[in-house]
C-alpha cells in the first residue's frame, strides 16, 4: 500500500494510532500567513495525510494549484519530550541543500493562536510512500528503491553535523546514546505498564547491563525506514526523508540496526521484506551499500542494535495500548506480531545472540 507524503511518530513506527484530529480551520491560518509569511497565498483546502500516529499532518492546497504540508503538535501530548516538531523543523532546515533530501522548509509557528498548537509548513513532495513494504512488481524498481534507501542512510551518517549548525543537537553529557535510549524507553514502559511481563523484565535487565563499544557521533534519524521516505515518481530513488522527530546526535548503528529490522521481523506494519518477492537486495548487499556511502570499512554484529530497536517498539506499543485503556482509542486493531510481548520475545532472542 502506498500513501501520500507523510511523517508520523511518537514514533512513526508505532503500529497503533489514535484517531486523527479533525483538520484545523483554514481561516485563522490564512490570517496568520498573510501577516507573517512572505509571498503567502491563501489555502483553500486541507485534508489529513500520513498514517496519523503522533503529529497530525495535513496537505493544504492553494487556489493556484500549489500544495504544502502542515504538520502540527497534537492538542493532547503523551509526553513532554514527544511530538517535538521544533526539532523536526530545525533538522530539515539544516539539511536543506545537503546530500540528504528533505522537503523544503517554509515556516515554523511557535504561536498556538492560529490552530491551538504550534505547527510548521513545508513543501509538498510528490511521490509514493510505501508504508507497508508493498512495492512495485518490477524487480529492478524494487532493487533501486532499497539500494537508494541504503545510500540515503549512508549520506545522512556521513553528513558533517557541525557544518550543518547542529553541534550539541539533542546531546547530553554523561551516558552514551545507547544507554540514554534504553533508560528513556524503560521509563516509558514503567509509566504505562499494565501487568508483569517476564520477557520484558529479562530484556530490560539485559539491555540495561550492556554498553556497546565506542562510536563516532553523527546525526541519526531515529525512525529510518522505507515508510518514512517519499520515493521519486519514476521510482529511481529517494525524493525526501520525512519524520525527523526522534533525530539527535548519537550512535549511527542505532539507525542501521533499526532499518535492517525489515530483514528479521515479519511485520507488515514495519515494512518487512521477508517473502517480499524478487529484486530486494540481500541484507549483506544493503549494508555494503550503506558502508560505501557512509565511508565505513565494515560493521560489527548488529544483533544488539536490532534488539534495542524492537525493545523501543515494544515500549512505544505498550504506551499506545495504555492510551487505549484510558479511553484514547486506537485507530485500527493491533496485529498479534506487534503486541509488546511478541516483539520483546524476538528482541530478547537477538540480544542474547549478541552475547554469544
Amino acid at each position: 500500500m502506498t500513501a501520500e507524503m507523510e511523517g508520523e511518530n511518537e514514533s512513526a513506527s508505532t503500529p497503533a494510532a489514535w484517531h486523527a484530529a479533525a483538520p484545523p480551520d483554514l481561516a485563522p491560518i490564512n490570517r496568520y500567513g498573510r501577516r507573517r509569511i512572505r509571498g503567502f497565498e491563501d489555502f483553500v483546502a486541507i485534508r489529513p495525510i500520513g498514517s496519523g500516529y503522533s503529529n497530525p499532518t495535513y496537505r493544504v492546497d492553494t487556489a493556484s494549484g500549489g500544495a504544502q504540508v502542515l504538520r502540527a503538535m497534537p492538542a493532547r501530548r503523551s509526553a513532554m519530550s514527544a511530538h517535538r516538531i521544533d526539532r523536526e523543523y530545525r533538522v530539515i532546515n539544516a539539511l536543506r541543500g545537503s546530500a540528504v533530501p528533505v522537503p523544503r522548509p517554509i515556516h515554523y509557528c511557535d504561536d498556538a493562536g492560529p490552530i491551538g498548537t504550534p505547527f510548521y509548513l513545508m513543501a509538498y513532495v510528490p511521490g509514493p510512500v510505501f508504508v507497508d513494504g508493498d512495492l512495485p512488481d518490477d524487480p529492478a524498481a524494487r532493487r533501486r528503491i532499497y539500494l537508494a534507501l541504503a545510500e540515503c542512510l549512508g549520506r545522512l551518517h556521513a553528513a558533517d553535523y557541525r557544518a550543518l549548525g547542529l553541534s550539541g543537537f539533542g546531546m547530553r553529557s554523561g551516558d552514551t546514546h545507547f544507554e540514554r535510549q534504553v533508560a528513556t524507553m524503560t521509563r516509558l514502559y514503567r509509566d504505562t505498564e499494565m501487568g508483569h511481563e517476564p520477557v520484558m523484565e529479562r530484556l530490560i535487565a539485559l539491555l540495561g547491563s550492556t554498553v556497546p563499544a565506542g562510536y563516532t557521533t553523527c546525526l541519526v534519524h531515529g525512525d529510518f525506514r522505507l515508510g518514512n521516505m517519499v520515493v521519486r515518481p519514476d521510482l529511481s530513488g529517494i525524493a525526501a526523508v520525512l519524520d525527523w522527530e526522534l533525530s539527535t546526535l548519537g550512535d549511527p548503528l542505532t539507525d542501521v540496526g533499526y532499518c535492517t529490522l525489515m530483514y528479521h521481523w515479519d511485520s507488515p506494519v514495519f515494512g518487512t521484506v521477508i517473502g517480499a518477492g524478487e529484486g530486494i537486495p540481500e541484507e549483506g548487499e544493503f549494508l555494503e551499500t550503506y558502508c560505501r556511502m557512509a565511508g565505513r570499512s565494515g560493521l560489527p554484529d548488529l544483533s544488539l542494535y536490532q534488539a534495542f530497536s524492537l525493545f523501543r517498539l515494544a515500549c512505544i506499543t505498550q504506551a499506545a495500548l495504555h492510551r487505549e485503556a484510558v479511553g484514547q482509542a486506537l485507530a485500527r486493531p493491533l496485529p498479534l506480531e506487534n503486541h509488546p510481548a511478541s516483539v520483546a520475545k524476538l528482541a530478547l532472542d537477538l540480544a542474547e545472540r549478541s552475547r554469544r
